[in-house]
């Protein structure tokens, strides 16, 4: 998702902040880029209220490309292949494998003959929590469970345009409390701590 402004918006906001005499460029890099941190914990949240995990967990995944002076143009990207860990969604080990628990709106499902440690009950700490299973008759090779991915439960769910939608609102809020700031710096009526 880009995360940018339109031409005839950002002209007449990089006349505004050159007429309180501040670099509009920086200033305007400054709100795309606060926008975007808005727009990243907004995916997150939306993508929380169908996974069971925390957005902590869901931010992990999603990444964000900062604006420049040069380049007044953020992107929040959710990567494809990255999926979050089977130890995000409260794992349990029981007798026959391991549940767990991946959707807000369904019940607990199971892995039969998974791991996370010797015996139920006892976790292994050097596997941090992950949750594991063998392979084949020989057992081996040991393989690292994970859910899905981010990125597939915000496609599928919908979720891309109420963000974007979300973001370009962000934006406009961003951009004129950056003004708004400015304007009150430039007469230097500031008091307390600043952003």
């Amino acid at each position: 998702m880009n995360v940018t402004v339109d031409e005839a918006a950002k002209q007449r906001v990089l006349k505004v902040i050159q007429d309180l005499g501040f670099n509009a460029r920086k200033e305007i890099s400054i709100a795309i880029n606060k926008a975007s941190g808005k727009v990243k914990s907004a995916a997150a949240k939306a993508v929380s209220k169908e996974l069971a995990t925390t957005q902590r967990d869901i931010k992990k995944t999603i990444r964000v490309v900062k604006a420049t002076e040069l380049n007044l143009s953020s992107q929040v990207v959710i990567d494809k292949s990255a999926r979050i860990p089977l130890r995000a969604f409260k794992p349990e080990q029981v007798a026959d494998g391991v549940t767990y628990r991946i959707s807000r709106t369904k019940g607990k499902k199971k892995v039969i003959g998974a791991f996370m440690g010797p015996r139920p009950g006892r976790v292994n700490v050097l596997w941090k929590n992950n949750v594991f299973i063998r392979q084949g008759k020989k057992r081996l090779p040991i393989n690292k469970l994970f859910g899905p991915s981010t990125w597939g439960v915000f496609v599928k769910g919908d979720m891309v345009v109420p963000t974007v939608a979300i973001g370009k609102e962000k934006l406009y809020a961003e951009l004129l409390e950056r003004v708004r700031f400015l304007t009150v710096k430039s007469k230097n009526q500031l008091k307390g701590k600043q952003r």
